[in-house]
């Protein structure tokens, strides 16, 4: 079993259309089956799979969630707005922050800097930011628009965080 994390889908979420242009989606539809598509071809069925926030709006929610792999966790967004009987279902656990094995944080947005460095101790590991890639070393945005619309696998997290210390 592998572990993936990944944030802010925005499945079903009309205004992706406008901001996310480039991928030349004409409806909302096919920018859902492309990321679905995209989560597959690296989630199996039987891998755990981490949501920061942000991953669905709208009506049918339990359909498309059931369509994407994993064992699946939510951390909540600013975007979960949903009634939470909606999630239940599809996620071993719905969280809004939490320790990762003693390796870092994971939130949907970023932790302040000074509760990461007085408090948590350890890096940030988070979502919720569209246009700012990089906060500094102690903090990793796994956006998926930023990694080819696929969640980020522990390694490639570990590997890139070792690499900004």
């Amino acid at each position: 079993m592998s572990v993936f994390i990944g944030s802010d889908h925005h499945l079903n979420h009309k205004n992706t259309l406008k901001f996310k242009s480039e991928l030349g989606f004409d409806n909302i539809k096919d920018y859902n089956d492309f990321v679905i598509e995209q989560h597959n071809s690296v989630v199996n069925k039987r891998d755990k799979v981490i949501f920061l926030g942000d991953l669905i709006f709208g009506n049918n929610i339990e359909y498309i969630i059931s369509r994407m792999n994993g064992i699946k966790e939510l951390y909540l967004g600013n975007h979960e707005k949903q009634n939470i009987k909606h999630y239940v279902n599809h996620f071993i656990n719905i969280r809004a922050i939490q320790k990762y094995k003693k390796l870092f944080i994971l939130s949907h947005t970023p932790i302040h800097p000074y509760e990461l460095r007085n408090n948590w101790k350890l890096p940030n590991v988070h979502g919720h930011l569209h246009d700012i890639v990089d906060l500094g070393p102690n903090y990793l945005n796994v956006n998926i628009q930023f990694h080819d619309y696929k969640p980020w696998s522990i390694e490639e997290i570990l590997d890139t965080l070792s690499k900004r210390k």
